[in-house]
């Protein structure tokens, strides 16, 4: 049988699968929780055994009652298996079809051993052991809850947020009266909002540690028939990254959307490469929104925070990334190589003035006549009609073209002179 333990009072965390929290919420509230502690209990015999055993005392520990609470507690208990509900409304797992059942089959009480003997349907089973699409629950802040349409949605919400640390997720107005309340709302949108949207929005806040929105009512002419919950985990606003002034960061966060705290968060968790690189993909599954008239189904905020966490875009392949390194790497050398160039381009030039200045002003007066002869083209030609060897632009161009000569060996009055002497400094 199983027996609740010092720890798990402390960590009492519960693997539930979407499939199961997706279902229609003809469920008491007390109902809900007691399915959530009776998977707890047996967590570490599930799959194993067909038939369970678990104390009735344990149960009520968990739920935070006393004896006096243990005949409603039994009532609540026996309706898991004489309620017949809808699973997996929305779908999440494609791996799995909706249907209809119990919860358990079947559901036994021993009044006199006080445990509770039950078995869980196959389809459940199933879904449990399937490690694809788990949510993790911790049953001491459901103990908290009051409405039974408080602990639907924020199972939902926990449910969203996989690992993130914000999400969006959308449902019908139709999928949301059923995960909610069940197929026999009937209230107009208006008194839904305000009794039954309203009521668990403002208890998942003051009870638990998630902050949930209404982020948007998408209509069809009037009508809502979607809605848009925005979840984000509480305790991660405040970041001690200061990220301001990072233009990818200013790029997460006013081109894309992504909320200040997840932006922030992101940066110190994942490399610039993975950023970039799924903000990239995001923007290229947008453009093919718009171009599909969608747009304003797309979620730019949401679905760029879920492309980074989860690493949506496709990486470059290994040969393509080696080809794109060996490129970086030959581009780098040749512009090693045009700086090595440039270095000793200025420092023959400089040694060329230095001499230049030395040798008898007849033959300066030579190389000078030479350069206005060939060495003045276009601009360079029109200053000089202007400004004549006042120009201090007209001398540098001046020295680039007599050191270029030098350079390639010529000969004649003056070259001879500066060669000479450019070979004299060599030696020495």
């Amino acid at each position: 049988m199983a027996s609740l333990k010092i720890e798990d009072e402390i960590n009492a965390i519960v693997k539930k699968h979407k499939a199961i929290i997706n279902c229609e919420n003809s469920l008491p509230l007390a109902s809900r929780k007691i399915f959530n502690i009776l998977l707890f209990l047996v967590k570490d015999r599930f799959g194993k055994d067909i038939e369970h055993q678990v104390s009735e005392n344990d149960v009520i520990a968990l739920l935070n009652k006393t004896d006096k609470d243990i005949t409603s507690a039994r009532i609540n208990y026996k309706k898991l298996a004489s309620t017949v509900i809808e699973y997996n409304i929305l779908n999440n797992d494609r791996d799995h079809l909706s249907g209809v059942g119990t919860m358990l089959a079947p559901a036994e009480v021993n009044t006199t051993r006080k445990t509770w003997n039950f078995s869980f349907p196959p389809n459940i089973v199933k879904w449990v052991q399937d490690p694809k699409s788990f949510v993790f629950l911790d049953i001491t802040t459901q103990e908290r809850f009051c409405s039974k349409y408080s602990q639907a949605l924020w199972e939902i919400c926990i449910g969203s947020l996989e690992n993130q640390l914000e999400s969006y997720f959308s449902v019908t107005l139709d999928e949301c009266r059923m995960l909610m309340c069940g197929k026999n709302n009937h209230q107009t949108y208006k008194d839904f909002k305000r009794r039954v949207i309203s009521v668990a929005l403002s208890e998942i806040k003051d009870k638990s540690l998630l902050n949930v929105e209404l982020f948007k009512e998408i209509k069809e002419s009037r009508r809502v028939c979607e809605l848009v919950f925005l979840v984000t985990k509480r305790g991660y606003e405040q970041s001690a990254l200061s990220a301001s002034d990072d233009d990818l960061y200013i790029k997460m966060v006013d081109v894309f959307g992504i909320t200040t705290n997840v932006a922030r968060l992101m940066l110190e968790k994942y490399d610039d490469e993975r950023i970039s690189r799924n903000l990239e993909y995001t923007e290229q599954q947008y453009r093919k929104a718009i171009k599909n008239n969608r747009e304003k189904q797309f979620n730019l905020g949401a679905y760029a925070t879920s492309a980074i966490t989860k690493d949506y875009a496709p990486k470059q392949p290994q040969l393509m990334t080696n080809i794109i390194k060996e490129k970086e790497k030959t581009a780098a050398n040749e512009s090693n190589l045009i700086e090595l160039k440039k270095k000793a381009g200025e420092s023959s030039m400089k040694r060329v003035i230095s001499i230049f200045e030395t040798i008898d002003t007849t033959l300066q007066k030579m190389l000078k006549r030479e350069f206005e002869k060939n060495g003045l083209r276009g601009p360079i030609k029109k200053l000089f009609e202007q400004e004549g060897w006042k120009s201090d632009q007209i001398m540098n161009h001046f020295y680039i073209f007599l050191t270029a000569q030098v350079e390639q060996g010529r000969k004649g009055q003056g070259y001879d002179q500066i060669n000479n002497l450019i070979k004299t400094n060599l030696i020495h």
